[in-house]
């Protein structure tokens, strides 16, 4: 941990939510952090602690232009249990 994906969009885009669905299955994402690019330095600009459903909604508030992302899984349970 952490496990992250990084996207790259063609254009730059207003980002207000990021949704998250994870497949069915014994692991359990709890701990979510976004993140975007800012020259060469990584920004947070919305996180989730402790989330217990298979989707989970992260607002970006307010908006944020976004060109390249990161979404980061910070924790995640294995059948109930802390990994």
């Amino acid at each position: 941990m952490p496990h992250w994906i990084e996207l790259t969009l063609p254009q730059g885009i207003d980002v207000a939510r990021v949704e998250l669905v994870r497949r069915s299955g014994p692991y359990q994402i709890t701990d979510v952090e976004i993140e975007t690019l800012e020259g060469t330095t990584w920004k947070r600009i919305a996180s989730v602690q402790g989330a217990r459903t298979p989707e989970i909604v992260v607002p970006v508030t307010p908006p944020v232009q976004v060109e390249k992302m990161r979404i980061q899984i910070l924790k995640e349970l294995y059948q109930g249990q802390d990994r």
